[in-house]
């Protein structure tokens, strides 16, 4: 029976997971999720543009409006620190992409580890996973692996992790 891996990217963790047509026949899960991406892009919003912004509007940030790939701006509403008053900057998808990347790069990092079958515990993460059966491996190989769960919306993040991690990645929210 053909398996195929899931990367399941939430709010508190990622999930990682092989599956037959039946059941999950191997889980790891990474403590690193779309809580993390808020945290980062909340403080490089504080730090760079001196604004505070609300955890609900932040997710609409990452989720509806960021991009890790294409261009554009965003207008980000907020209080000024300074000032304590409300407050609109403008900033790019690049800023978005760069207030993001370092807990991308550990995610990759995370699942590389994964995907060589070591356990290990990096940046205070700890992955929590079997080793993967080596008759699963193949799968890796010969399938795409399908990207799902609500943080994997953030525009340009299966191409990230398919350069990343050298594997063919397949968008649940680009297939339907």
């Amino acid at each position: 029976m053909e398996s195929r891996f899931i990367i399941s990217v939430n709010f508190r963790e990622t999930e990682v997971m092989a599956r037959n047509q039946d059941d999950i026949i191997w889980r790891g899960v990474i403590r690193r999720g779309g809580v993390d991406w808020e945290f980062q892009l909340k403080e490089y919003l504080r730090t760079k543009h001196n604004l505070l912004v609300g955890r609900q509007y932040l997710k609409k940030l990452i989720l509806d409006i960021g991009s890790l790939s294409e261009p554009g701006t965003l207008v980000v509403r907020g209080r000024n620190l300074t000032t304590d008053l409300l407050a609109a900057q403008e900033i790019t998808c690049f800023q978005v992409s760069e207030a993001l990347d370092l807990e991308i790069q550990s995610l990759i990092s995370d699942l590389t580890t994964i995907f060589a079958g070591r356990l290990a515990q990096a940046d205070g993460m700890i992955s929590y996973a079997v080793p993967i059966p080596p008759e699963l491996k193949p799968a890796l190989a010969y399938h795409p692996i399908i990207l799902t769960g609500e943080f994997s919306k953030l525009r340009g993040l299966d191409q990230m992790l398919q350069n990343g991690l050298s594997v063919n990645i397949v968008s649940e929210t680009t297939n339907g």
